[in-house]
């Protein structure tokens, strides 16, 4: 994919950012690597959304209501086709999904404001102020931008925006995992990345890895030397249940620097690990949301199942088939009147499942967990629909067939943690399936 060039402006930010090595007010700069790694770009995630947009302005939102991108009033001097595209997000630090913005490299004639809801993201800095926003340019380098507003009241994010390209948050510092949950006497690693947060006059600069003194400790279990110095750890739980449980796994970041007008010195970063001792046991939930029919009406079929895992073994009991909704039951459309049939079999109806875990499979305290699933009788959405044109009223049903699609599913797990999601949408019919596994502590 091609990205937007940078101005001239900002090729002088990079003959500028080796000065930088010295204090800066007074405050110590820790090393820095000065080359930004390039990544490649993010593969699609999700829906794309499009939208016309023209010299009067307007909105658009990203499918999954993350990103707000307004458009003022002779930012654009002819209709345009404005898309957003959810991305893998492959920027240092980068937090959940990355956006694309199409069509690429397009360039206002007066700022867009963009704005990222964060609210709920996954892996948000324990640390008020941590929060960045970033782009890649046509090489691969990302970028951040300083002169953004965080309203951490409405948890979001919002800057200017100039021009196309694929945009992300990130966060200046974090330990991963943040929460963790692992057997006595087993093993994980632990891990710390901060990027470059050097405040200056320039509103970019690029991203860069740093590296620096880390002091670690924990609270019970022990901590070895993990493969690249202080930046890990590898981390040992105790051989019983400890008496404070969770397990805290301390990080004290020993360098000084200013972020966005704000000061940090030693920042302890923290990973919590609960401790236990069995079997690990996870609540297996399925989703399928169905708007596939009539637009602005929603069903959803789902199903729950416990799920056992010790070692190779998976046991799996407990199987729940949850009565099937839609939102709203009644829909009007024009002449004709949409109401949904309740069904309670429904889309998944799930009789039996199998599982089965090939421990290390992705390399150590690693594996892959699988599932196959047997259906009984499985219908499609149903529908009741009466029109009425003058003195003629037509009464029929529709749906109800055999769907039968969803037979199967698998996870790539890693030692530690809890909670995994994953979920597909199939762009020509817009159903989409949602799958999350919990280990229940």
């Amino acid at each position: 994919m091609k990205k937007i060039k940078l101005f001239i402006t900002i090729v002088l930010v990079v003959v500028m950012i080796p000065a930088c090595k010295k204090a800066l007010d007074g405050i110590d700069i820790p090393p820095v690597n000065e080359n930004p790694v390039a990544t490649a770009v993010g593969d699609a995630a999700g829906a794309m959304v499009t939208k016309k947009i023209g010299a009067s302005g307007g909105s658009i939102a990203s499918a999954d209501g993350k990103i707000e991108l307004q458009i003022p009033a002779g930012a654009l001097s002819a209709n345009t086709d404005i898309s957003i595209q959810p991305i893998t997000n492959k920027a240092p630090n980068g937090l959940g999904n990355g956006y694309r913005f199409m069509p690429d490299g397009l360039q206002f004639l007066k700022p867009a404001s963009l704005k990222l809801n964060y609210a709920g993201l996954e892996g948000l800095p324990q640390v008020s102020g941590l929060l960045g926003i970033a782009f890649q340019d046509n090489s691969g380098i990302w970028w951040r931008l300083n002169n953004f507003s965080d309203d951490g009241l409405n948890k979001s994010i919002s800057v200017p925006m100039m021009h196309f390209s694929d945009w992300t948050l990130f966060d200046v510092m974090s330990i991963t995992p943040v929460e963790a949950a692992l057997k006595v006497n087993r093993e994980m690693g632990m891990r710390v990345t901060y990027v470059n947060a050097a405040d200056d006059d320039s509103l970019l600069a690029p991203l860069l890895n740093k590296v620096g003194k880390i002091s670690w400790s924990a609270s019970a279990g022990s901590l070895t030397s993990g493969s690249d110095g202080d930046m890990s750890r590898t981390f040992k739980a105790p051989a019983k249940l400890p008496p404070q449980n969770p397990v805290a796994v301390a990080a004290q970041v020993q360098i000084k620097f200013k972020y966005h007008g704000k000061t940090f010195d030693n920042t302890t970063l923290v990973s919590n690990v609960k401790i236990f001792d069995g079997d690990e046991v996870y609540l297996l939930e399925m989703r399928v949301i169905d708007s596939s029919w009539f637009a602005g009406m929603k069903t959803t079929d789902s199903v729950s199942m416990k799920v056992k895992v010790n070692d190779t073994t998976v046991t799996i009991s407990d199987i729940k088939n949850f009565p099937s909704t839609a939102v709203p039951e009644r829909l009007v459309l024009g002449n004709s009147t949409v109401i949904w049939v309740n069904d309670p079999i429904g889309e998944l109806n799930i009789t039996k499942a199998t599982g089965r875990n090939a421990v290390d499979f992705f390399g150590p305290n690693t594996g892959l967990l699988g599932f196959d699933f047997t259906h009984t009788d499985v219908h499609t959405p149903k529908y009741h629909i009466v029109t009425v044109v003058g003195p003629n009223t037509s009464d029929q049903y529709y749906g109800g067939g055999v769907a039968g699609f969803l037979v199967g599913t698998s996870f790539q797990t890693n030692t530690g943690k809890t909670y995994y999601e994953q979920g597909s949408t199939d762009p020509n019919t817009n159903i989409k399936v949602l799958v999350k596994l919990t280990l229940q502590l």
